[in-house]
């Protein structure tokens, strides 16, 4: 397996931006126009209807109060405080992703045979967001979607896995070319979206191993990337399509 990353396209540099003084938010908001990323979850909970959910780092409950009354819904979060009610049927954890599912089955915990819908915004590095992913697929069916939660890196300081800054998007974005170049069956493409982007994933297959035999090697290579490989190039890396809530439909096939 070769894991390249390969940037063709000069989008977005930091080199625009006096990085000593800029506000990112203010950076974030004007690159990223359109629906943020709230908005784009309550429509994938409205579009989807799904059956079955799971959110991987749920911190306020925020993001898990979009799961509707029908939905058998799993909060994951070592660390939770929920200040939002929670208008689904939901099983919360006080755990890590990995201990969660070293001890639970989400399947049985929920009553269905597959999940439709999982939001993975946990841990912020790109090693747990490979193994959240790896989590969910096993349980995956034709129709699930994934969503990962701060994908598109703006500047150095803000895309390290140590946090240094109140706005931080970590080392996840490494996710969503790794998965492209290990993982070309999968469907994957990011949305622009305020304020870290949201990486969509569908066509997922429960039954590959891919990911699991070489998740060491998976992990040497990406490791070694860092902000500078991708600054500028963005939108190619990631394969980021317009935040056009009609275009990720017809992407998505709803």
């Amino acid at each position: 397996m070769v894991i390249k990353m390969v940037a063709t396209e000069n989008i977005l540099s930091s080199e625009q931006y006096d990085t000593s003084e800029f506000d990112v938010n203010k950076i974030a908001s004007r690159l990223f126009p359109g629906p943020d990323y709230m908005q784009w979850l309550r429509h994938f909970h409205n579009t989807l209807r799904p059956k079955s959910y799971i959110e991987i780092g749920i911190e306020s409950g925020r993001a898990l109060a979009l799961a509707a009354a029908n939905t058998r819904a799993i909060g994951i979060d070592p660390d939770f405080k929920i200040i939002h009610s929670l208008i689904a049927s939901t099983n919360l954890f006080r755990l890590t992703s990995d201990d969660f599912f070293a001890n639970f089955d989400p399947m049985v915990l929920l009553g269905v045979d597959v999940i439709d819908f999982a939001f993975i915004d946990g841990l912020h590095t790109f090693d747990q967001a490979l193994k959240d992913f790896i989590y969910i697929e096993h349980y995956a069916g034709p129709k699930t979607v994934v969503i990962f939660h701060d994908i598109y890196p703006i500047t150095k300081e803000t895309s390290t896995r140590e946090r240094t800054t109140v706005f931080w998007t970590g080392d996840t974005w490494k996710v969503i070319p790794a998965l492209r170049a290990s993982r070309p069956d999968l469907k994957i493409f990011t949305i622009p979206t305020f304020p870290r982007g949201l990486g969509v994933i569908t066509n997922l297959d429960p039954k590959s191993t891919i990911l699991v035999d070489n998740f060491e090697f998976i992990l040497k290579e990406c490791f070694t990337w860092n902000f500078e490989a991708i600054d500028g190039a963005q939108n190619e890396i990631l394969n980021v399509v317009p935040n056009d809530p009609v275009i990720v439909s017809e992407l998505i096939g709803f």
